[in-house]
């Protein structure tokens, strides 16, 4: 690469991680990051050790098996805001680099353009970009195991040519092993893919490979061993294996997928117009391919999207900038300046969305004061819904009520629930007394000790609806298939489901106290039309 050009990666990469740190550090600590916060005790080195050791434990056991996620999401949080924004600034990097060496194979372009294409990956067609990386549960389970993936898979390639000494493989299988033990969306389809290459070449696998691949499958086979993993899955799925379900489920994938959709469209091209380069494309980009199907594996088996794409888009990326590495050898003047056009735009775009950043958060912080200033029996505040009417903004900044709209409890410093300024209105004059009310989108029962008995003995349920998604990539399309859904799967998607009291939360307005019941967790997210006493 030339002198002109690394000075104009290196200016494009450190642009883009300051103002990632800068719109990191205008979002506090909230939801899942306060629980981490305090669930370390200091006091000690013993205290210390103790504390990590249980809580990790806890959610071994009973919530996902992915520890290592866990431990530095828990450690970066402990050490501050500042702390967690230099580590998940220092993923980004670590992430954009490793991406950008893995696609450096089949050819030497040294061009600008693919650090713009990764750039347009992270910052915009990322599942989820307004959210994924701005708070540390996320990035610590999102960007951190993709970095660590990344560089695990560039540290396979020096240890199959043999370019590592004895120092260098310890470190490559603590690495593999860590890498492993991270985030199932990205250890399981890299297992199947190395699975997949021991099988098929057992010969060309050296005893030094063996290692390390055995190193990653440990770390991989404790998230699979994880009870909480498992319950994880039982859970969110209803309790039962339908494959049918989960494979109609899935199509939650097309409402996510970006780069997914490329590498269809170049798989169907070159199968109608270039058969031959098929062929090599398939045998070259194998592994990749292997671990893209792995990662589709997971999205289609469990039904999962969202987040959950984010590995699906990753593996995406990989493959296209392999294959446009390996065909277009240079591009003209015109393309590079518009490429350098493009970079300029993204900078400053993401610098633009600080200021934004800023002002949405502002009123998770004029909630917390407002909270400090309520009467201590009081745990319920209006939150503003933020969004900005630029349609060059609003999509792209994370803000609280966005963020955490599934979340009913915001767990603030002060620990209590939110709801729109309206609702909150209307909860200070109080709802009757008999029967369930809505209020904007949640139920209120007035709170009585039989009320009570009544839902612990299951005397209450809800009635369903589809989850009225209206957003531009569902709509129409997401109401049609889940009625198909509700209409092939009557038992495993009801239109009645029992309360359980562990879905109501008490709260409490000025002097009245509430039930509120919340959507329940179900295979397929509806709403509650109605909550009513069962007969």
């Amino acid at each position: 690469m030339r002198v002109k050009d690394r000075i104009a990666v290196l200016v494009f990469v450190a642009l883009l991680c300051v103002v990632f740190f800068a719109q990191n550090t205008v979002v506090p600590f909230f939801s899942d990051d306060l629980w981490w916060h305090g669930s370390i005790d200091t006091q000690s080195v013993s205290t210390f050790v103790q504390s990590v050791f249980k809580s990790q434990q806890r959610m071994w056991m009973t919530e996902n098996g992915r520890a290592m996620n866990h431990l530095v999401l828990q450690l970066t949080v402990a050490g501050g805001e500042r702390l967690y924004d230099l580590f998940i600034t220092l993923c980004l990097v670590v992430t954009i680099v490793s991406l950008r060496r893995l696609t450096v194979s089949r050819g030497s372009s040294s061009e600008f353009w693919p650090w713009v294409v990764i750039a347009v990956l992270l910052f915009y067609a990322a599942p989820d970009c307004d959210s994924l990386f701005y708070w540390a549960a996320g990035g610590c389970n999102y960007l951190f195991p993709s970095a660590m993936t990344m560089c695990t898979l560039l540290m396979l390639r020096r240890v199959v040519a043999a370019s590592v000494d004895a120092f260098g493989m310890v470190w490559s299988c603590v690495l593999a092993f860590v890498a492993g033990w991270t985030h199932e969306t990205f250890a399981l389809p890299v297992s199947f893919a190395l699975l997949v290459y021991v099988v098929c070449r057992p010969r060309e696998v050296p005893c030094r490979l063996w290692l390390v691949i055995l190193s990653f499958w440990l770390g991989a086979s404790l998230i699979v061993l994880s009870p909480g993993t498992w319950h994880r899955i039982l859970t969110t799925q209803g309790g039962e294996f339908n494959l049918l379900a989960r494979l109609l489920t899935s199509f939650k994938v097309f409402r996510y997928g970006r780069f997914f959709y490329a590498v269809v469209a170049l798989v169907v091209w070159l199968a109608l117009s270039r058969r031959r380069s098929l062929r090599d494309f398939l045998r070259y980009e194998s592994f990749f391919l292997w671990c893209l199907l792995g990662a589709l594996g997971i999205v289609f088996v469990l039904g999962v999207g969202g987040r959950a794409v984010w590995s699906v888009e990753v593996f995406s990326l990989i493959v296209l900038l392999r294959w446009l590495n390996h065909e277009v050898r240079s591009v003209s003047r015109w393309v590079n300046a518009g490429v350098a056009a493009l970079a300029v735009l993204i900078v400053v775009h993401q610098a633009c969305l600080v200021a934004p950043f800023r002002e949405s958060w502002a009123t998770y912080s004029d909630m917390v004061v407002l909270r400090s200033q309520m009467p201590k029996a009081e745990n319920c505040v209006p939150m503003q819904d933020w969004h900005s009417s630029n349609v060059l903004v609003n999509p792209f900044v994370a803000h609280p009520y966005k963020m955490m709209r599934d979340d009913v409890w915001m767990r603030m410093p002060l620990y209590c629930t939110v709801c729109k300024p309206e609702e909150y209105a209307i909860l200070q004059r109080g709802i009757p007394l008999d029967g369930a009310v809505r209020v904007g989108d949640d139920i209120y029962v007035a709170y009585s000790d039989s009320v009570m008995s009544e839902i612990e003995r299951g005397a209450w349920v809800y009635d369903l609806r589809v989850f009225d998604n209206t957003s531009p990539d569902g709509g129409a399309m997401y109401k049609a298939w889940h009625r198909t859904m509700q209409f092939l799967f009557p038992s495993r998607y009801p239109l009645r489901a029992a309360v359980s009291p562990s879905a109501v939360t008490r709260i409490r307005v000025a002097d009245h106290e509430y039930l509120r019941f919340e959507r329940p967790y179900l295979p397929v997210q509806r709403e509650i039309e109605a909550v009513v006493r069962a007969h």
